[in-house]
């Protein structure tokens, strides 16, 4: 079981979050305690809130990180989409892997493919698979480009 450190003037410090996706109110309240502050990779930009002032950022590995401290009422980003995005997103599966690697969020691109809720879209290789970094293509979206004869 983990335990909190008190903040001076906080106490258990608790703070609201909000959803990655569509920013609204999020599922968690989370307990900074003492950990009044986030750290902010100066190379790619990660945040991590209330983590450890030493050592490497978790997704780089850059020792380039900033320490700042939280404003009273700031809000935290939680790490995953709220109830309400988790429910009617849409799936990315790999059709290398036949892993869902991602939530993509119902909507309609500025050229107006739609992302249907709940749908199922696929790639050819996700990252992991390939080994080919992080672009990934849509096949289902590419197709409707070609029919559109966008691309």
């Amino acid at each position: 079981m983990a335990s909190v450190l008190l903040h001076k003037v906080l106490g258990l410090n608790p703070r609201m979050t909000t959803c990655p996706i569509c920013h609204e109110t999020g599922d968690e309240i989370i307990l900074l305690g003492n950990r009044n502050w986030k750290m902010k990779c100066q190379a790619c930009g990660v945040v991590e809130y209330g983590g450890s002032t030493r050592g490497v950022c978790p997704r780089c590995k850059s020792g380039n990180r900033e320490r700042i401290e939280l404003t009273d009422s700031e809000r935290i980003v939680q790490p995953g989409p709220c109830r309400k995005c988790r429910d009617s997103a849409a799936k990315l599966v790999c059709n290398g892997c036949h892993k869902q690697i991602a939530a993509i969020q119902p909507g309609q691109t500025k050229e107006g493919f739609a992302i249907l809720p709940n749908a199922e879209y696929h790639t050819q290789h996700c990252p992991k698979c390939s080994g080919l970094g992080t672009l990934i293509e849509i096949i289902e979206m590419k197709e409707w480009f070609k029919a559109k004869e966008v691309i």
